[in-house]
């Protein structure tokens, strides 16, 4: 039997950061750990830890490389950008 996967000890700062500046949010803790509704947009992306072993799954490099971009969220500085970003390519 699989054992469930483990969330990442930042991921709930990072999802309370992205709330509190009025992204939505869906915690999936799938082959993916959120997404992040902001700027109009959906935002598929994983929360990565910033030691250990924080690199991207053979199945989310396999979704890259078929065109669904991941954004990786290591850090609250990394949320803020997305939403910055995401409000800046909405206009």
């Amino acid at each position: 039997m699989a054992r469930a996967r483990q969330a990442d000890r930042n991921q709930s700062e990072i999802v309370s950061t992205l709330r509190q500046l009025g992204a939505h949010v869906v915690v999936l803790g799938g082959v993916v750990d959120l997404l992040v509704w902001a700027g109009g947009r959906w935002w598929v992306c994983d929360v990565k830890n910033t030691e250990g072993r924080n690199r991207l799954t053979s199945t989310q490099q396999g979704m890259i490389q078929a065109g669904l971009p991941i954004v990786l969220l290591r850090s609250v500085d990394d949320a803020v950008a997305l939403v910055e970003r995401a409000l800046e390519a909405a206009g």
